[in-house]
This record gives structure tokens, C-alpha cells and sequence, in this order.
């Protein structure tokens, strides 16, 4: 009886011993025994790896591959994928209205026993969902075999679990295979991966999770995907690009389009009514950075009470699902269209009162003076004053 004890105690904390280092294993870059453990793109930013290095080493080669739906591999994770290519809206006379391309979603089995527990709850960090993007409409794809389809797969978005992040709890990113990731260098485009993206403009609005993910989707449920109008006439067109719509929501304007003014000249009744300020030399002063797409993100919850309880959720900087003029198909949104320059993904905010003052001077002047006249609130000072 007492070996038998021991021989008990021992199988239990084997059992534990086994159980807690799967469970609280680091997110550290990838294993050659574990390919399809990314690491949590927090993790990697705080050991130094770059949000392009991220891309380029992690992420993109593990969508090419198709880590998550490796024969085997992926079943025994758990993973679970849609039961059919899908339309995300209608295709009418050549042309789609869905918020995507047609799409194939993989679910990670975090997500998936989400799922099946009705939503209840907060999916944990390391999640995954992986949209597979494809030409339109999935008419297309109706009589294809999977391997034939997996092959059609040029473009994925992706959603990543990191709560550390972002205050929506998600790191997003787009990849298509012939895009080059970004190298955060001039002229700056609108990044395809990264915390607060522009993503949330849609998925803020889902009812919980920033995710519209539906066990009706999903191979094995019960339920059907909702179905939109498709007619015929995608038989005779050539096949269109995919990358399109992603494409068109990221654009900035080409480097060298803006109207360019006259070189800066002092004002001299300005300088005579204050003779104390010594001129400058234009070169010498400290410049502004370009505004274009400022971005600053609602910081991640953390783990404390205390972090919970301190945040200064105001605003948002993503105002493009209904203010920008780009809404292909539909066009613009709550704005008269006239011809010139799209200012309104950022625009109107930029242009308003408010966002002239956070590119003022005089404004960075005053949020200096009161940090120093009160340093205990000098943290609450910035975040209030910069989340408008």
C-alpha cells in the first residue's frame, strides 16, 4: 500500500509537472520540434526584434507555409477551419460588395473552445484567427479540391491574441505574397501589421472579442454561412486581384503630390512686436514630424487592478469606416464628394480645432509648463491631453 502511494504521488506530479510547463511556456521564437508556436509579437518587440523583422522572420513565412492547416500537425493542435470558401457581401455585375475578398478562416483551438462555450469569457493570449483571402466570389471555388484551393492562397489578415498590446487585445496584420513588408522608411506607408490597425474601424463592433467568428462557419457544426447574391457574371471575367480592396484602404498619397508652397518666410510685424525672440535659422529648428497617419494606441489592459483602473480611454484615431472617401464600392461616406484631394480618412479630425492645436507649438509649450508645475500628474496630464 505505501508503494503504491508513492507510485501515486509521483504520477501526480508528473502529471503537473507536464501540464504547468505547457501551460505557462513562453512565447519565445519558434522551435524546430514546434513550428507553428509564433512568438507573441510583445514578447518579441521586448526582446528587440523590429515590427519588420517580426514580419519577415515569423509571421509571413508561417502563413506561406501554411503552418496552421499542416496535414496532422493542425488536427492535432486542434485547429478548425471553415467549411467552404465564403463570400463576406454580394457580387453584382461584375463587381463585389463584401467588407473582404472571398475568405477561408482558420480558427486556433483557443478560439474555437471559445466558441463552443458560447462566447463566455476572454480568449487567451497566443490566439489565432487566420483569414485566407481569395478572388471573388467563391462560386469559384464550389468544385474545386482543397489542395487546389489551398494553392489559389496568395493574401491572409490575421488576428493574434496579445493583450499586453493594445486595449482591444488584438495585433492585426495583412500579408500577400508579392506585397514587401514594411520598413517603416519614407514615405511611410500605412503599416499592414501592428496594434489599434485599421481593422477595428469594422471589428470594433462585433459583441464581444472584436471577432464576428460564428460556430455556423465551421466544418463539423450544425448551421449554414449566411449567403449574399451572387449572378453570373463572374464566368466570363478575368479573375481579379485580390490584394485590391486591402490595397485601397492602406494607400497614402504618392510621395510629391501635395501642394508644395513657397519657401517659409518670417513675418517682420511678427518679429517687431517680439523683438526678444533672436531669428533663428529655419534649418535649425526642431520640425514637427508628418502627421499623415499619426497613430497612437489605447494601451494594453496589463494584469493589475491598478493598470485596469488607471486607463483614459477617450478617442480613437480610426475614423476611416465612416468618414473616409476610398469606401470602394460605395463610395463616400457622410461627406459631400467633390473632386481634389481625399482628405477625410484623417482629415477631418486633422483640420478640425482640436486637431490643428496637437500640431501647435504653443500647445506642447503649455502641456510642458503644466507637467512641471504639477509632475504627479504629469503621466494623466499627457494621456488626456493626447488621446484628443
Amino acid at each position: 500500500m505505501y508503494k503504491f502511494k508513492i507510485w501515486v504521488v509521483a504520477g501526480l506530479c508528473f502529471i503537473s509537472v507536464v501540464w504547468l510547463s505547457s501551460a505557462v511556456r513562453p512565447n519565445l521564437p519558434n522551435e524546430t520540434n514546434e513550428p507553428d508556436r509564433l512568438p507573441l509579437p510583445t514578447d518579441a518587440f521586448s526582446r528587440g526584434i523590429s515590427l519588420h523583422d517580426y514580419e519577415v522572420k515569423y509571421l509571413f513565412p508561417y502563413l506561406e507555409k501554411r503552418i496552421y492547416d499542416q496535414e496532422g500537425y493542425a488536427k492535432k493542435r486542434g485547429w478548425v477551419m471553415d467549411k467552404m470558401v465564403r463570400n463576406t457581401g454580394p457580387f453584382i455585375n461584375g463587381k463585389s460588395y463584401g467588407v473582404h475578398p472571398a475568405v477561408r478562416i482558420f480558427y486556433s483551438p483557443e478560439v474555437y473552445r471559445w466558441l463552443k462555450n458560447g462566447r463566455v469569457g476572454v480568449i487567451p493570449d497566443g490566439a489565432m484567427i487566420i483569414k485566407e483571402m481569395l478572388p471573388t466570389p467563391s462560386a469559384r471555388y464550389e468544385h474545386l479540391k482543397k489542395e487546389e484551393v489551398d494553392a489559389t492562397v496568395k493574401e491572409w489578415t490575421v488576428m493574434i491574441k496579445d493583450s499586453k498590446g493594445a486595449r482591444d487585445g488584438w495585433f492585426w496584420s495583412y500579408y500577400g505574397v508579392d506585397l514587401p513588408a514594411d520598413t517603416d522608411s519614407y514615405p511611410f506607408d500605412y503599416p499592414n501589421s501592428g496594434f489599434g490597425n485599421y481593422c477595428i474601424r469594422c471589428h470594433a463592433s462585433a459583441v464581444s472579442e472584436f471577432t464576428f467568428s460564428s460556430l455556423d462557419n465551421i466544418l463539423g457544426e450544425e448551421g449554414d454561412p449566411i449567403q449574399y447574391f451572387v449572378d453570373d457574371s463572374w464566368q466570363n471575367d478575368v479573375t481579379p486581384d485580390s490584394t485590391e480592396s486591402h490595397a485601397n484602404l492602406a494607400e497614402v498619397l504618392t510621395p510629391g503630390s501635395a501642394v508644395v508652397g513657397e519657401d517659409p518666410v518670417a513675418n517682420s510685424l511678427f518679429l517687431k512686436q517680439f523683438d526678444s525672440w533672436e531669428q533663428i535659422a529655419y534649418d535649425s529648428v526642431r520640425k514637427i514630424p508628418s502627421e499623415t497617419y499619426d497613430h497612437v494606441v489605447a494601451p494594453g489592459m496589463g494584469t493589475s487592478k491598478k493598470s485596469q483602473s488607471n486607463q483614459q480611454f477617450l478617442t480613437s484615431d480610426q475614423c476611416m469606416s465612416c468618414h473616409d472617401g476610398n469606401g470602394a464600392p460605395f463610395g463616400p461616406n457622410m461627406l459631400d464628394p467633390s473632386s481634389g484631394e481625399n482628405l477625410s480618412p484623417y482629415g477631418e479630425w486633422n483640420w478640425s480645432m482640436m486637431g490643428l492645436a496637437g500640431r501647435d507649438p504653443i500647445f506642447f509649450a503649455q502641456i510642458e509648463s503644466e507637467m512641471a508645475l504639477q509632475p504627479q500628474q504629469s503621466k494623466m496630464l499627457m494621456n488626456t491631453c493626447f488621446r484628443c
